[in-house]
């Protein structure tokens, strides 16, 4: 038999100390005993609990039985730059599972809409939908025409604007350091006018109260203009945040923001009126929007 070294452990087969479930395991201590120095080799083998007494200096630890590891969890992804959510595909991406998912969990929405051409057609939908039931609200302090007209100034006059601070919005990312596609920098983009659309509606009621109970031009516009510029506060901040979360931040981004809400105030002022009497189908003269704004405020 094999002599055990100092420190060295011996694995003792059978059931080795009784009321142990498998093996047990000895620790031998100083040097094993051989036939020169008097001691006797200890042979142990399956139920032989005799020869545990002629073991010298032993000690003896119970083996635990191996486990099989438990299967591990799925890693879920860090929220990123405060986008919720883990960059996987939705269950139900109808038209409402989008708008629920986009307020609570952004990062799934930007899944669905990279990977999803009928995802994509459904979020233009609600963007389109959102805009134009506000318009609807925005219609309720004059009436007549309005209802049909502002609905529709509102909505495509938006996604008009969109599309044209579209190819500046993709030049930024580029110039960032970024590796973003064109349909990634549309997706967050579409995601921004996605929550400033939800935000309009949920100011909507707001609206309609004061639109109802006021006959003042000048205070209804500057109600909607602070809507307008709180849901575009908002919407900027998600697409900055997509971005930046689907690769790097864009540095220089605040100056596209700036642009984009200046696109916007311009692009309701050529489709004046907005807030006001229908002035028939027709393009009004030009000027800059603040000064309609002055010129509105002088002529109540």
């Amino acid at each position: 038999m094999k002599q055990q070294r100092p420190g060295e452990r011996a694995l003792v087969s059978g059931t080795g100390v009784p009321g142990e479930p498998g093996g047990s395991e000895i620790t031998v201590a100083g040097h094993a005993p051989t036939a020169t120095d008097g001691g006797e080799a200890a042979h142990v083998a399956g139920n032989d609990h005799a020869g545990l007494g002629r073991v010298t200096d032993a000690v003896w630890q119970p083996v635990t039985p191996s486990k099989s590891p438990l299967p591990l969890a799925p890693p879920k992804r860090p929220l990123a730059f405060g986008l919720a959510g883990n960059f996987e595909r939705m269950e139900h991406p109808t038209l409402f599972g989008l708008a629920d998912a986009l307020l609570k969990s952004p990062a799934n929405v930007v899944y669905q809409l990279n990977h999803s051409r009928a995802s994509l057609v459904r979020f233009v939908l609600l963007v389109v939908g959102s805009l134009m039931l506000t318009g609807v609200v925005v219609a309720s302090f004059s009436g007549g025409y309005q209802y049909l007209a502002v609905p529709l100034k509102l909505a495509f006059g938006f996604v008009f604007g969109a599309a044209l601070c579209l190819p500046s919005l993709y030049i930024f990312s580029c110039l960032s350091g970024t590796q973003h596609t064109l349909r990634n920098v549309t997706a967050a983009l579409l995601m921004g006018m996605g929550v400033q659309g939800l935000l309009l509606i949920g100011f909507a009621p707001i609206a309609w109260i004061f639109s109802q109970s006021t006959s003042s031009p000048s205070f209804m516009g500057f109600l909607y203009l602070l809507m307008l510029l709180v849901s575009a506060g908002f919407g900027l901040a998600l697409t900055g945040r997509v971005l930046a979360a689907t690769g790097d931040r864009a540095r220089v981004l605040w100056i596209w923001n700036m642009m984009f809400v200046v696109v916007m105030l311009q692009l309701t002022t050529n489709l004046r009126p907005i807030v006001g009497e229908f002035d028939g189908i027709k393009l009004p003269e030009k000027t800059f929007f603040l000064s309609h704004w002055g010129n509105s405020l002088a002529e109540e």
